[in-house]
């Protein structure tokens, strides 16, 4: 099971010597990120299902660092990168349908959703005592140019917005055409972003709904090979910042843990010998954890027929 903070805190603390929560809180967060970029151990992957409601374009969870398998209405597929749209043999960036199943990664963005055209934001909290908390939105105008705004007599690139209590269709103010960043403070709940088109005919949207440390907000965006009802997708969470005792660590060692806060403060010395020793003991307490935990499998053999050169059986044999 993961490791809740205020378990381990008196531990790293006596590790670290005479310091606050926050000092803390912070090794924690450290040792956590180094430890999670040396493999996809089982407490950092997580599996879902999103309903796509037809659609090819899929904007995953908050919590996705990284995609690592997905299936189209329950059909395997293969993974592209977005080097794959300038590949001579790739789907490039046209809208036709790829006879294969598969899906390509497309990146971060601020928002779950595009602009469907020119329109005006709002952003709505759910708790009052929100209603303080900075917003501040970039992006392209009507005219194809960087939103600016003017504080205190000088250009500032983007526009400050101030929570209100509900989505009111504002009728004068900036108009955006497309969303290129997102930036909010912290809050006590959710933030939510709404658009209301230009036009007068289309309805208002959401376009962006933000927790409260989400403070700049990047949401993975993924486009299907094939329109599809639903996905199902194996992923790798993110990483998150310590900020209390009752938070708990993505990881199964606690030995692991203490070993890269003492490793990471042997860094902060300038000792990377003896450092790079305690790292590597982290990483095999983590290894052995897992392979204690993980039942005996093997890989199979993923055979593509598509170019007619393998008989479909072949994929059974």
């Amino acid at each position: 099971m993961s490791i809740r903070v205020g378990d381990i805190k008196a531990s790293i603390q006596t590790l670290l010597g005479a310091c606050d929560d926050v000092a803390i809180y912070e090794r924690l967060t450290e040792a956590v990120e180094v430890l999670a970029n040396k493999s996809n151990f089982d407490p950092l992957l997580g599996t879902v299902d999103l309903v796509t409601t037809a659609s090819r374009y899929v904007t995953l969870p908050n919590d996705v660092e990284t995609p690592l398998a997905l299936n189209i209405g329950g059909r395997p597929t293969f993974a592209r990168d977005r080097w794959a749209s300038y590949h001579l043999n790739g789907r490039g960036d046209t809208t036709n349908q790829d006879v294969t199943w598969a899906y390509d990664d497309k990146g971060d963005h601020p928002t779950f959703r595009d602009l469907d055209g020119p329109a005006r934001l709002v952003v709505q909290y759910d708790l009052i005592a929100d209603a303080t908390v900075s917003f501040r939105v970039n992006g392209i105008d009507q005219n194809d140019e960087k939103v600016y705004s003017i504080v205190t007599g000088n250009p500032q690139e983007g526009l400050l917005y101030l929570p209100t209590a509900s989505a009111v269709n504002p009728v004068t103010g900036q108009i955006f055409k497309r969303i290129t960043s997102v930036q909010k403070g912290e809050s006590d709940g959710y933030l939510t972003l709404w658009a209301f088109p230009t036009d007068g005919i289309s309805a208002v949207y959401a376009v962006g709904r933000y927790e409260p440390f989400d403070l700049v907000p990047k949401y993975r965006r993924l486009i299907l090979s094939r329109s599809a009802d639903w996905v199902r997708l194996e992923y790798r969470k993110k990483t998150f910042k310590v900020r209390s005792d009752e938070d708990l660590l993505p990881l199964h060692s606690r030995m692991a843990v203490r070993l890269m806060c003492k490793a990471l403060k042997k860094y902060d010395e300038d000792n990377f010998d003896d450092g790079l020793k305690y790292e590597q003991k982290a990483i095999q307490f983590l290894v052995e954890e897992q392979i204690s935990r993980s039942p005996p499998a093997s890989p199979s053999l993923q055979i593509n027929t598509l170019n007619a050169v393998v008989d479909p059986s072949d994929r059974i044999d």
